[in-house]
């Protein structure tokens, strides 16, 4: 869950350096291509509804988890193909939104339902989340934060450990 939400949280502090610096998209036109995003988060939340009583939980953060990751590395070989596009930067996170939002909506009630103090879980699984969002972020502008490699690279990253962790 952690990583989940530390992928928007990278993907929200890269992508409008790289919109802006590197593609030459205006303020106003990088903002409503934002809603791309958006539009997924939304698509996913209508998406997970639907699938949480036809799949087992774990097969289904599995199969969202694996996902994440193809369609991260479809933003990374587009990005070391021809470099950041509009197109590349906005398409799989859209998608990747929509994943993720699968992934939020069922690893939160997964990790409580096996809690016996419901209050304490929720309360750790908080902390872990925006704990991981925060220090992913922080290194991710330490490390080359003009490198616009550094978004699909730390996004495949935090996904294989996502998965790493649910396979175990």
């Amino acid at each position: 869950m952690g990583c989940g939400t530390a992928a928007i949280y990278v993907f929200a502090s890269k992508a409008p350096f790289i919109g802006m610096n590197l593609i030459g998209l205006e303020p106003g036109a990088f903002g409503f291509l934002n809603f791309i995003p958006a539009i997924g988060m939304f698509l996913g939340s209508v998406l997970s509804a639907w699938l949480v009583g036809r799949f087992m939980p774990l097969k289904l953060l599995q199969m969202a988890i694996i996902a994440s990751v193809i369609m991260t590395l479809t933003m990374l070989f587009s990005f070391i193909m021809i470099g950041p596009q509009i197109w590349s930067l906005f398409l799989p996170i859209a998608l990747i939104y929509i994943v993720e939002s699968v992934v939020f909506a069922n690893i939160s009630s997964f990790g409580l339902a096996i809690a016996k103090n419901k209050s304490n879980a929720s309360a750790v699984l908080n902390s872990l989340n925006i704990g991981t969002a925060v220090v992913a972020v922080f290194l991710s502008e330490l490390i080359y934060p003009e490198l616009p490699i550094l978004l699909p690279i730390t996004l495949v990253v935090l996904f294989f450990v996502m998965f790493r962790h649910l396979i175990n």
